[in-house]
């Protein structure tokens, strides 16, 4: 059997027998099993509806059944994760069967702390429960019949009390059936990382193998991955592995050897690889280690002396930080600089200490106590090695000081110092897309690994970012009749009304956009077109504080409708759950939501963005551009093109692509920015984006041949498409 027949048998076990493999899927799948074959790198950008996980699948199940190659698929969403788990690998595996071949193994591995932990999760709730009791079933019984007091709550960093019960019993449930996962994804019911990190564990501080009569679930979760042909695994392990050098899956020996490495979603995965190089250092994160350790001996008069310096380390860092950032909300650091000043060494020497004293605390037999030690041992290493990454230069790191932001009233806010990769690329090519040689006697030799990076959007200058050579591809919607049955809205801003109500006139006599008077404008807009498709729609804002306040005034001016928002008391899932439930719901929500919200027929039918999502300056990606501008020898206006403006048109067109999820799926698109629009003639109005700019924005809404700049006309086409369907 070759890889279309995989491919093939694979479609014909997921739809029928009559049905066929999309000509694109098809070419795809030849592409990169052409890559698998000569490992290579190949990228491309494939539309929702393409059948990336199938084609991907068909690729890596090629490869183990007739070369007996093994084979990593990340993605960035958990919930693409296990639809590849339960649907699409199964189809795969049928698929192959049926050609005769070999039944495939393929599993799921996550990070450790996304799995129940065994002794913590049993200490708990010996600890709610009073008893010593191991047998799953009674002692979740008894969990849920407890009544722990006040006292033990706090000690446990004050959890729901009734979540806690819950997520225990659950828990200890997971660890009667040997079948069940056991992991985080699996868990519905409400709670937080509060009390999720009761019944989990860091890789410093979970269960060995003989730490408990049961394998804890993450060993177990490993075993499998060990044995599989295929592993399914998410961005956040790619990105430990690459940002931190670490065998977190490839090279990891308990895991065996893999040849190639599939990504999907990969547009998140620079991202990814910045956020888990990041370090911190400030008075916050002096002040915690020092209440975290004092706390588990606090009568030992050696702890309280080394807490106590704390106050003036802290104190003594917001200062010099403070100083050096003078009015400034960011700065950033110089080649020579060093924002710690003479204070570095001192606060690596007094974390170190805290370790050391954490380690000693964690050497008891009170379960309690031993998990917040090792908590604080994690916690006090990690902030000695920060202290590195912020004070001294890396070549393609960015370092700066943060100003001070409240996000508590409760807490006081502190000065920070920070620092975050900025090219990835080297720390990807190094770290992840190449293996250890076993074969050979050369000292640190490498084989490299097929790479093949796949997502619905690409930004503008991806291949660099992700440290490959390739000329990216880009596949046509399979949806090009949805989109065409479909309207694209950008209201006009034209007359001098209109134009008032979104900008101001500057000194120059010229038009300068308004981002206050943008949002009530874009309220009334919004509210219009909800109103108008009663309902089913999804709200996307650029920023939380626009989120809120259009989910504010929708409850105030549609009482009718139910309005839910990402800003409430529920988990994001239990939300999403929510909405999709409710087919005339409204979900509000800012960045969180513009990507992995799939929800297919009439409950989505409205999707409206207030504006490009730009980010705001900020040091890192400050750092990208002037990375591009000395490497690539870009301007400064090419660079910033690919960086805020690539990333924002990105991030567009993964907000409107939440319209258009299948073949049956039709509605509205609007982004609510006039800026968008040129006068007739193709020329630029008073407010129009910069023609780079526009161009880079508007390139995926092109993909709806309908469009219209008239908000009468937006709501007429709207009311007329409800009405078909009523009478249909």
């Amino acid at each position: 059997m070759n890889v279309l027949e995989i491919l093939r048998a694979s479609v014909h076990v997921a739809v029928g027998a009559q049905a066929e493999a999309r000509p694109a899927q098809v070419q795809a799948t030849e592409a990169m099993a052409a890559a698998a074959q000569s490992r290579s790198s190949w990228v491309a950008r494939m539309p929702t509806g393409s059948g990336k996980a199938a084609a991907l699948l068909s690729v890596a199940g090629d490869r183990a059944v007739n070369h007996d190659e093994r084979t990593i698929i990340s993605t960035e969403s958990l919930s693409l994760q296990a639809q590849i788990l339960t649907k699409d690998a199964p189809d795969m595996i049928a698929g192959i069967v049926s050609l005769g071949g070999r039944e495939l193994q393929v599993a799921v591995l996550k990070g450790t702390n996304n799995y129940v932990d065994p002794r913590k999760t049993f200490g708990v709730a010996h600890l709610l429960t009073d008893s010593e009791e191991l047998n799953p079933p009674r002692l979740a019984a008894l969990v849920l019949g407890s009544s722990p007091s006040a006292e033990l709550i706090r000690d446990l960093d004050e959890p729901d009390p009734a979540a806690l019960k819950r997520l225990v019993a659950w828990s200890l449930l997971q660890y009667d059936d040997d079948s069940l996962p056991g992991d985080r994804h699996s868990y519905d019911g409400a709670h937080t990382t509060r009390e999720w990190s009761l019944v989990s564990a860091t890789s410093a501080d979970a269960s060995g193998p003989n730490d408990s009569p049961y394998l804890p679930k993450a060993l177990a979760a490993k075993e499998r991955a060990a044995a599989a042909d295929i592993v399914i695994v998410n961005h956040t392990l790619l990105g430990i592995q690459a940002a931190n050098a670490l065998p977190v899956i490839v090279g990891n020996a308990s895991l065996g050897v893999f040849d190639h490495l599939l990504i999907d979603e990969a547009h998140a995965l620079p991202g990814e690889v910045r956020k888990q190089g990041a370090a911190e250092v400030s008075g916050r994160t002096v002040m915690s280690l020092a209440r975290a350790v004092q706390k588990l001996s606090p009568n030992d008069f050696t702890v309280r002396r080394w807490a106590g310096e704390a106050d003036v380390l802290a104190e003594e860092l917001e200062r010099e930080l403070r100083a050096q950032l003078g009015r400034e909300d960011a700065l950033r650091m110089k080649k020579g600089d060093d924002p710690l000043a003479s204070l570095g060494d001192t606060i690596k020497e007094w974390a170190k200490s805290g370790s050391k004293h954490a380690d000693v605390a964690a050497q008891t037999n009170d379960l309690a106590a031993s998990i917040a030690a090792r908590k604080a041992k994690t916690r006090a290493d990690e902030l000695a090695a920060a202290v590195g990454s912020v004070a001294a230069h890396h070549s393609g790191e960015a370092r700066w000081i943060q100003k001070a932001e409240r996000a508590d009233p409760r807490f006081r806010a502190w000065t920070s110092a920070q620092s975050s990769p900025v090219d990835v690329s080297g720390k990807l090519q190094h770290n992840l897309y190449v293996r250890p040689d076993e074969g050979s006697d050369v000292e640190g030799a490498t084989v490299p690994l097929t790479v093949i990076l796949v997502s619905a959007t690409l930004p503008t200058g991806f291949c660099p970012q992700v440290g490959v050579r390739a000329q990216p591809l880009s596949f046509p919607t399979p949806f090009a009749t949805a989109y065409a049955e479909s309207l694209l809205f950008i209201p006009k801003a034209v007359t001098p009304a209109e134009l008032d109500a979104v900008s101001d006139e500057g000194v120059d006599g010229k038009r300068k956009f308004s981002a206050t008077k943008h949002r009530t404008w874009a309220t009334g807009h919004i509210i219009d077109l909800v109103r108008a498709n009663e309902g089913s729609a999804l709200i996307l804002s650029a920023n939380g504080e626009n989120g809120r306040h259009y989910a504010e005034q929708l409850r105030r001016n549609l009482p009718g409708h139910t309005v839910l928002s990402q800003w409430g008391e529920e988990t994001p899932a239990q939300v999403l759950a929510r909405w999709k439930a409710d087919e005339s719901s409204v979900l509000v929500g800012t960045k969180s939501f513009m990507t992995g919200v799939d929800a297919r027929g009439e409950t989505n039918t409205a999707v409206i963005a207030d504006r490009p999502a730009r980010a705001a300056r900020n040091p890192i990606d400050d750092a990208r551009v002037e990375f591009l501008m000395e490497v690539f020898h870009y301007d400064k206006w090419t660079a910033d093109l690919y960086v805020y403006v690539a990333d924002a048109a990105a991030l567009l067109e993964q907000e409107i692509g939440r319209l258009i999820r299948a073949a049956g799926d039709r509605g509205i698109a609007a982004v609510l920015d006039p800026r968008l629009l040129q006068l007739a003639g193709g020329k630029h109005g008073p407010i129009t984006y910069p023609a780079r700019t526009r161009d880079a924005y508007m390139k995926p809404l092109y993909e709806f041949p309908n469009r219209t700049a008239d908000p009468a006309g937006a709501h007429e086409w709207v009311r007329r498409r409800r009405a078909a369907l009523v009478a249909a």
